[in-house]
């Protein structure tokens, strides 16, 4: 049987904090990843499509890389 009216959970500061933060963050993720393409476009004088692909395969790369390298450090 359920219960009437239904019970909230207890509030939780962290899950508003996390939430705060990864609010905080995604924008500045994104104006990182802005910034770091309009710099790769200028140091290598390219532009459009190919600009924005090779920079894309550079960056996934990038982070496989990293994880293959941290997950041999363990």
């Amino acid at each position: 049987m359920t219960q009437y009216p239904p019970r909230l959970p207890p509030f939780n500061a962290d899950a508003v904090y996390f939430f705060s933060a990864s609010l905080l963050m995604l924008p500045l993720s994104l104006w990182t990843v802005t910034l770091m393409y309009n710099a790769y476009a200028v140091s290598c004088n390219v532009r459009g499509l190919r600009a924005g692909l090779s920079f894309t395969a550079g960056l996934i790369l990038a982070e496989i890389l990293s994880k293959i390298v941290l997950g041999a450090l363990r």
